[in-house]
């Protein structure tokens, strides 16, 4: 082998180990990524889960710090007068809620209400009176 085969093979075997660290950045900055879009849109609002657990322990009588799975089964009936809540996600954690009294309500797109959307998907809303609420 003469001295221009070694700097060829030498090369070949830097040229490998760059796109292999090219790969593992590559990779990591996707899993960076993908992690945040998990945890941005699985993640309740901390300020909209608080309200939602004052109102529950309202209910019941009990400080939010008490609440249990159970607590939440117990509930039918919620009301929020005086916060502003941007996400009703959390409602997923009532499965026996019957009645919901919504005031304030925070809205990015005013022309179709998203809150009107979740209550219809967990089925709190019937689609007629989807119908009625978007007309106003």
């Amino acid at each position: 082998m003469n001295e221009r085969d070694i700097d060829i093979h030498e090369q070949k075997k830097v040229d490998k180990k760059s796109y292999r660290r090219l790969y593992i950045l590559i990779s990591i900055l996707l899993l960076i990524i993908a992690s945040i879009y998990i945890v941005r849109n699985s993640v309740y609002s901390f300020v909209d889960m608080e309200i939602i657990r004052q109102a529950a322990a309202d209910e019941l009588n009990k400080k939010p710090r008490d609440l249990t799975s159970q607590d939440y089964k117990k509930i039918t009936k919620l009301q929020f007068t005086e916060d502003p809540l941007s996400d009703l996600r959390p409602l997923k954690m009532f499965p026996n809620l019957r009645e919901l009294m919504l005031y304030k309500i925070g809205s990015d797109d005013p022309s179709i209400p998203d809150w009107l959307e979740f209550l219809d998907e967990i089925g709190l809303i019937k689609p007629m009176e989807k119908r009625k609420l978007t007309n106003f």
